[in-house]
């Protein structure tokens, strides 16, 4: 059976009884997502945080725990909420999909989180949309005060980010291949730079290796001055069948 996702048409062909036949076309728009109304789902996790992966064995911190849990109010709106918690950490989040008729899929969530006395928010929003030829994907994050989660638990170095977004373009060629471009931004949380980063690629099935070239950018507020550099994989070499 095929796996169907995005917008597209159904035609549901009826035949009466003296052999005349009526065609009707029914678009929708499919997307994983989403729940059925009255459906649920949920996911539990709980263990230790591991430590120096791939360099020591059996190096665990302290313990934690994460759920989520998402409700199909309408066949239009899932409603989403997710918690996480440690023994210095308590997360609590909530945010929805809703389904825009056929024009792709809206979502956004509110979370707020407590760490070593700390608080603070975090707000996304984003935006999908697949068909059979074009998928796009837009995505904001923003975060204020001390925002924590769990990455933060056991790595007192690191900070999360203010502020990124991400935007993505793809186009289906079918038997010619696709065609992707993708683009991020980052805000860094103690200061006013502003990290930038571009990747395109082409692909076709029956290749036997792909190759992309990937534009980066950074901007620093010292200089003023935007940095562009390419990089490429060592080994280059893509034969078509």
């Amino acid at each position: 059976m095929p796996f169907i996702n995005g917008a597209g048409e159904a035609v549901v062909v009826t035949t009466d009884a003296l052999g005349r036949q009526v065609s009707t076309t029914l678009p929708f728009y499919v997307t994983s997502s989403l729940l059925q109304q009255g459906l649920a789902d949920f996911s539990v996790a709980a263990g230790a945080l591991r430590r120096d992966y791939a360099v020591r064995d059996f190096a665990y911190g302290p313990g934690v725990a994460a759920g989520s849990l998402r409700y199909g109010l309408t066949d239009y709106f899932t409603l989403e909420s997710h918690a996480e918690a440690a023994g210095s950490l308590g997360l609590g989040g909530l945010g929805g999909n809703l389904r825009v008729g056929n024009f792709g899929v809206l979502n956004t969530a509110l979370s707020q989180s407590r760490f070593e006395g700390r608080s603070g928010q975090q707000l996304s929003l984003g935006y999908q949309y697949n068909n059979r030829w074009l998928g796009f994907n837009y995505q904001r994050l923003e975060r204020h005060g001390d925002y924590a989660d769990l990455s933060l638990v056991d790595s007192p170095y690191i900070r999360l980010s203010q502020r990124s977004e991400q935007v993505t373009l793809s186009l289906n060629l079918q038997r010619y291949g696709s065609l992707g471009r993708a683009t991020s931004t980052c805000a860094p949380p103690t200061t006013r730079a502003r990290a930038c980063s571009t990747s395109a690629g082409a692909s076709r099935c029956g290749a036997t290796a792909a190759c992309t070239c990937r534009p980066t950018a950074t901007w620093t507020t010292a200089s003023g001055r935007c940095r562009r550099s390419w990089w490429c994989p060592s080994t280059c070499t893509a034969r078509w069948p």
